[in-house]
């Protein structure tokens, strides 16, 4: 992935499930509580995106798993990533934020 960052790759998904779903940046930026410019950063992969937030997208752009965010991966099995504070985190976003973890990792190496 060479010249291509993750913000970009992940950018480039936001905007086209956004696309799918119909929305316009403006309405999505209003469900992920962000300005329409942040939204237009963040699709174009020139602003950084906070794991929250990419939770906030995948909830407003209707997709179940944060994962379909992603860039796709060869997913080699992590180590498990230590996370306090999870006293309000299911197991099922505890392996989601894993996976983040890993596909950032491996993506980086790349």
């Amino acid at each position: 992935m060479q010249g291509v960052t993750i913000y970009k790759l992940v950018g480039k998904r936001i905007a086209k499930r956004r696309r799918e779903v119909g929305l316009i940046q403006e309405e999505l930026a209003q469900r992920v509580g962000l300005s329409r410019a942040s939204v237009a950063n963040i699709e174009r992969g020139e602003q950084k995106i906070q794991l929250h937030t990419l939770v906030d997208f995948s909830n407003a752009l209707g997709l179940a798993d944060v994962r379909l965010l992603l860039p796709e991966q060869n997913h080699h099995k992590s180590s498990k990533v230590r996370v306090t504070g999870t006293d309000t985190i299911t197991s099922d976003q505890l392996v989601q934020i894993d996976e983040i973890v890993s596909a950032v990792s491996i993506s980086s190496k790349s």
